[in-house]
């Protein structure tokens, strides 16, 4: 049996649209005038005067009908078209007028019926001249099995004789039914209906091979053959190297397809949503499915959409609302929409930007949580500040919360505590939020090894990191811890010196006490001047009206208005008799008397000139 492949390469243009079509024939005039379409049916209004006596033969009807017409076609189903040159009408076996010459184009009459056309459009007409179908399609085909093949606008379907759709029509090209089946045509795509309306071949195949009959009995996609069997079933496995069952790759109505070493997917009406094309596409996780295509990353909806047009250069599959990726040496996660943003990963966590507002994510681009910040600070050690509808708290290094925001200020945790500000108050907390030391200070100063300096309602102390008053804060000021343990006080207007435990060493009775150096504290009280040791005895009798700090084993001391310089055991190294001694760093002292500047070295030898 002969076989003939429609394609849109072999012979489609044949299968609908041309004017020719089997034996019936549109027979059109050279030039038309626009007729309207009438809109009642056409029935022959000729009378017989005389009874017939004889029939004529058909030789002598066509001989008279050459005579009356310009042209007419052979008897057909008891009829004969014919023309005046300009329109077609019918006459029957006896040449008499049966349906008046009104159309622009028809086809002979067969089974009772012909096909008509008034103004450019196709209708159908019984023997009495009455519309089967109106004259509205752009083409229709004789009726085939019981159903017209129709053309309206740009698209094709059929029709029952009372003009109900079999198909909507959406069609790009159809052909009549053969073996109650009709070949159509979508884009470039084949398929095929039967008489129900339903395409039980799905159209998607480059060719539809027929046999003599246009009967289709084979379907050609790849470059591959498959026959349609006696209930119109293929074997669609003849026309891929590999295809899996479905719901394999996730979604439960689409498989795996491979041919030609590509991959794609069908549906299940066999449709290819995603033409083969890639070298691999991996399961569905979370709405997408990794795919790769010429050393290119992708990932594709199951409709087959990719979502970035770029592509990546390595992958990995989505994990919830973000897949990782690397783009141009940069790693990073792209999100459903294909918008793809650099991440630094930090402790296995890294932040993304999200409606304007920052989240933090897993490595395997997970959301942590739902929660959403204004703020993300680098970690210091294993706490990060974040900031959280205008309040501040930490993360740990696994994204996760461990100090709610519930402060106006944090500062970065110094060990195990951190200072943290409430309603203008300082406290201290350890690194789950409890708190060692209440929100009470106006202020707690940086942490030197196990201190820190706090002030609360102008009086000043010290807490450790437990956060207890290691040095109460009943002092006016105190000064940081010095060389000697011993911070500087000053309480009512006296100055003394206290330890790392609180306990004063000794008690506030001097008027000043200048920075410990050299092991010793410049001190006054009572108008007078010297130094102690830090357990608070004499080292340096007050003998002056001011002393001050030593700098490297020398001291400035004042008696009256005249300054000299003393050693660390109150010798003096400089005579008292000059101008106030600015500076006592390096080799050589500078001192100025009535304006003479002379100079001695350390050991309080005059340098000569």
């Amino acid at each position: 049996m002969k076989r003939t492949i429609i394609s849109a390469l072999a012979g489609a243009i044949i299968l609908c649209g041309a004017e020719v079509y089997a034996q019936n024939t549109i027979i059109r005039p050279q030039s038309q005038k626009n007729i309207h379409k009438p809109a009642y049916s056409v029935r022959s209004t000729s009378k017989r005067t005389t009874p017939r006596q004889t029939t004529p033969s058909t030789e002598t009807v066509y001989k008279k009908l050459a005579e009356q017409y310009s042209w007419n076609s052979e008897l057909s189903d008891g009829m004969i078209l014919v023309s005046n040159g300009d329109k077609f009408g019918f006459v029957n076996r006896l040449g008499e007028v049966s349906i008046p010459l009104i159309f622009d184009g028809g086809t002979d009459f067969e089974d009772g019926e012909a096909v008509v056309v008034v103004d450019d459009k196709y209708g159908v007409i019984d023997r009495s001249g009455g519309y089967i179908l109106y004259a509205e399609y752009d083409y229709i085909h004789p009726i085939s099995e019981g159903f017209y093949c129709v053309k309206k606008g740009d698209k094709w379907g059929y029709v029952d004789k009372h003009g109900i759709e079999l198909t909507k029509l959406v069609y790009d090209d159809a052909a009549p039914f053969v073996g109650g089946l009709g070949v159509v045509k979508s884009g470039t795509k084949y398929g095929v209906v039967d008489k129900a309306g339903n395409e039980i071949i799905p159209v998607i195949f480059e060719e539809i091979g027929v046999d003599d009959n246009a009967m289709p009995i084979e379907v050609r996609l790849h470059g591959r053959t498959a026959a349609i069997d006696s209930t119109q079933n293929v074997n669609y496995a003849l026309l891929y190297d590999e295809l899996s069952d479905f719901g394999k790759l996730g979604p439960k109505d689409i498989a795996l397809v491979k041919v030609n070493g590509s991959y794609g997917i069908i549906n299940r009406k066999m449709q290819e949503v995603v033409e083969p094309r890639y070298q691999f596409i991996a399961p569905f996780r979370h709405g997408f499915a990794r795919v790769n295509r010429n050393g290119r990353y992708n990932f594709i909806t199951p409709e087959g959409k990719e979502i970035s047009t770029k592509g990546f250069d390595d992958a990995y599959d989505f994990a919830g609302e973000y897949a990782i990726v690397t783009r141009g040496g940069n790693r990073g996660v792209v999100d459903g929409s294909g918008s793809f943003q650099a991440v630094a990963f930090e402790h296995g966590i890294g932040v993304v930007k999200k409606n304007g507002l920052l989240r933090i994510i897993t490595f395997g681009g997970v959301p942590v949580n739902d929660l959403l910040y204004d703020e993300i600070n680098p970690f210091v050690n294993d706490r990060a500040i974040v900031k959280r509808a205008g309040n501040y708290g930490f993360i740990d290094t696994d994204g996760y919360e461990a100090v709610k925001p519930l402060y106006s200020e944090v500062i970065d945790f110094d060990g195990e505590v951190a200072r943290v500000r409430m309603n203008g108050s300082w406290g201290l907390i350890d690194k789950s939020g409890q708190y060692l030391a209440p929100a009470v200070y106006d202020k707690i100063e940086p942490f030197i090894e196990d201190l820190a300096r706090v002030e609360r309602a102008r009086r000043f102390g010290f807490i450790d990191r437990k956060g207890h008053e290691q040095v109460h804060a009943d002092y006016d000021r105190i000064s940081l811890f010095e060389e000697s343990d011993l911070a500087r006080t000053v309480k009512s207007g006296k100055s003394g010196l206290v330890d790392k435990m609180g306990r004063e060493r000794v008690i506030a009775t001097y008027d000043s006490i200048a920075p410990f150096s050299c092991g010793l504290y410049a001190v006054s009280i009572d108008g007078k001047a010297g130094y102690i040791f830090p357990d608070g005895k004499t080292a340096i009798k007050f003998k002056y009206d001011e002393t001050g700090p030593f700098v490297d084993g020398l001291a400035p001391v004042r008696k009256k208005d005249k300054w000299g310089v003393i050693d660390t055991d109150g010798h003096t190294v400089i005579p008292i008799k000059y101008d106030p001694i600015k500076d006592l760093r390096g080799p050589v002292i500078t001192v100025v008397k009535n304006g003479e500047q002379t100079q001695y070295d350390r050991a309080g030898k005059k340098i000569k000139d």
